[in-house]
């Protein structure tokens, strides 16, 4: 854990401090312009939500999606099953990715790359074209990565991460930007476990429908276009229930003010055999790391 007091508000993150959650976390405290607050640092993505979950902390800021790699599975199967989890804000930070290493590097040398999943899969076209013959291995964050790289002082191995901090550890970057597309984004979604919103512009929601009924889905989905509501994702992931059961993740544009919406989420609500508004909120900022 870093920075910890008593009071205030406490907040969640994918540490240590340097990763990519932690700018995130960087960001909305900027933006929010809060008083005391105090951060902890966890190294998983269900730590970091169970924290919340079990109101030992008062937030969590957590990646939900990246423009590269799609969703963070692990934090919508958390959400959907969560009791007392609501979604307040969102952040949506510029990601560029760079290979880090000791001074005097050649990526002609480099055996292994270091790095979280995430950034790894979001560079795989730079790795397999650059660095093919040199073997993955996937870390906790990019931070823990780039730690490894400083304390081995072995140049025949990089890391995949952002350059917070990187004088102190003796490492330079290597390659900038490697991500697949040069407008890499990450969505982080803020967290609490307070009463849900009913304000702002934006409702996610999970359901599920029964997989025998025809036209499920989509009589579901015609109560948006009915009501003329704007839908900015839509996505399946297996209910792990049983073979052919799928949950169904959606953002809509609206709040739960305005009495259309209401309507729609409660018709909605009548066909789904499971249902859940997972948060209303805003997006808070727009930043890049």
């Amino acid at each position: 854990m870093t920075n910890s007091n008593k009071e205030g508000l406490s907040i969640a993150f994918l540490g240590p401090v340097g990763t990519f959650s932690y700018l995130a976390v960087e960001a909305y405290l900027q933006r929010k312009k809060l008083g005391q607050v105090s951060l902890h640092e966890f190294y998983s993505f269900y730590d970091v939500l169970s924290s919340v979950e079990t109101k030992a902390l008062n937030v969590a800021v957590v990646p939900v999606e990246n423009l590269v790699e799609g969703s963070i599975s692990e934090t919508l199967d958390f959400l959907a099953h969560s009791k007392n989890l609501s979604i307040t804000g969102e952040i949506i930070l510029d990601v560029h990715q760079h290979i880090i290493g000791l001074p005097g590097t050649k990526l002609e040398n480099v055996t292994t790359i270091l790095s979280h999943q995430q950034p790894i899969a979001q560079c795989k076209t730079y790795i397999r074209t650059y660095l093919s013959a040199a073997k993955i291995e996937h870390t906790n964050s990019t931070t823990a990565a780039i730690d490894i790289v400083a304390q081995k002082k072995d140049n025949t191995l990089v890391a995949i991460g952002n350059p917070h901090d990187l004088d102190s550890k003796g490492l330079v970057i290597l390659q900038s930007n490697i991500s697949d597309t040069a407008n890499n984004q990450t969505r982080f979604l803020v967290i609490d476990n307070q009463p849900l919103h009913q304000k702002g512009t934006k409702v996610s929601i999970v359901f599920s429908t029964a997989k025998d009924v025809p036209g499920g889905l989509y009589k579901i989905l015609k109560e948006f276009a009915d009501c003329n509501i704007n839908l900015t994702k839509i996505e399946s992931r297996p209910s792990k229930e049983e073979m052919g059961s799928y949950l169904f993740f959606i953002d809509l544009q609206g709040d739960l003010s305005q009495q259309y919406v209401k309507d729609a989420l409660q018709a909605i609500e009548k066909k789904a055999t499971f249902f859940k508004i997972l948060g209303v909120y805003e997006e808070i900022t727009h930043a890049s790391a």
